[in-house]
């Protein structure tokens, strides 16, 4: 009679040399328990040591005389003793350095893991559990996923209940890429992080709460901010747009320091040629209209003086440079009603020779002789 599960021999009463059955179930347990394989694709060795264990490849079994495909052959005693395993059973091959499990029909290498959860064939490691830890050796701690080439995908995938609703990753490239998603099948770009330039890409929109500030740290004279537009954009580089039922569409442009010598806020419009500032000036020695704050417009060309153009305080309007009005010959000339009083044209042949008129609310009048335009 013999043990069901590993085949060791029980001893019986009144048995003669039960020492010999003792040995022989001491040797198979030496066989079995916790077995270390030399290998499971070699041919039978020829200088075998006692206790050398190999796994009997189905592909030599000429070279091992008497096995079965998939038999633990261990040697003990100067001849090899075989033993057929049973479905589950692991042993480590030594020259592969790796563990193999035999599946009821041949041995195959630990391929998939499972710790609560049952693996399968696309989830090869598998873990249920409140929370993982990867800790470190006394330094640094990387969490490594690695994929074949740019048009593959190496991404972390957030579920709930099985369902994906958020991916994280390098997702047919090389950039990173933030996804999400209403069902797990139909995904929307949220961010995408350049992987050469690290520019981040807005998906859809940014949603900021009330409060947020976004800061330049720079020092430089050339660090800021840049906003630049696209061609998908055409002419239009930034639009500030106001979605509540009530208030404005605008924009707060603040000087918060408390330095007197730079109280004012700057704009520079730039082409590739030219550049345009509007100014909004605080100190009263830089002042000309009378008064401060003043709203200034000049032109500026690679660090030269200020061309002034406009000036205009609380206190007076400056023009700095001559005003063109509108020309109207007096066959065309609009409808004075339709223009405040006070409202200025050119009447190009007037009577009298051309000059400005203005409306009175009704009519054009000549800016001479106040007659009406005819």
């Amino acid at each position: 009679m013999t043990t069901p599960r590993l085949d060791l021999p029980y001893l019986l009463p009144g048995q003669a040399q039960k020492h010999v059955t003792h040995n022989e179930g001491l040797s198979r347990l030496d066989m079995l328990v916790q077995t270390v394989a030399v290998s499971a694709s070699a041919p039978a060795p020829e200088a075998p040591a006692d206790g050398d264990i190999y796994l009997v490849p189905a592909s030599l079994l000429a070279d091992w005389d008497g096995a079965a495909a998939g038999n633990v052959a261990a040697r003990q005693d100067g001849a090899w003793h075989y033993v057929s395993p049973a479905a589950g059973w692991s042993c480590f091959v030594q020259d592969i350095g790796e563990t193999m499990r035999f599946d009821g029909a041949e041995w195959g290498r630990v391929d998939r893991l499972g710790v609560n959860h049952a693996p399968d064939d696309e989830n090869r490691l598998a873990l249920a559990g409140a929370a993982s830890l990867f800790n470190h050796l006394g330094g640094d701690h990387r969490l490594k996923i690695n994929k074949q080439s740019a048009e593959n995908t190496a991404a972390m995938l957030y579920q709930s209940d099985s369902v994906a609703h958020a991916e994280i990753g390098l997702c047919e490239d090389h950039d990173l890429h933030m996804k999400v998603s209403e069902d797990g099948l139909t995904f929307t770009e949220a961010l995408t992080l350049a992987h050469q330039s690290g520019e981040v890409t807005v998906g859809v929109g940014l949603n900021l709460p009330d409060g947020v500030k976004i800061r330049n740290n720079g020092t430089s004279a050339t660090s800021g901010v840049e906003i630049i537009g696209g061609g998908g954009l055409g002419p239009v580089s930034l639009r500030v747009l106001n979605d509540a039922s009530a208030g404005v569409a605008g924009a707060l442009f603040a000087q918060h320091s408390s330095n007197p010598d730079i109280d004012l806020v700057d704009f520079a419009f730039q082409t590739l040629t030219e550049k345009m500032n509007v100014r909004v000036e605080s100190r009263q020695a830089f002042a000309g209209s009378g008064g401060t704050p003043e709203f200034q417009v000049f032109h500026n060309i690679e660090g030269s003086a200020d061309d002034y153009i406009l000036r205009a305080s609380p206190h007076a309007v400056l023009l700095e440079k001559p005003v063109t009005l509108v020309n109207f010959p007096v066959a065309a000339l609009p409808d004075a009603s339709a223009y405040a009083p006070g409202s200025l044209i050119f009447v190009s042949d007037a009577a009298g020779g051309a000059e400005p008129a203005y409306s009175d609310g009704t009519v054009w009048r000549l800016c001479s002789s106040r007659s009406i335009v005819s």
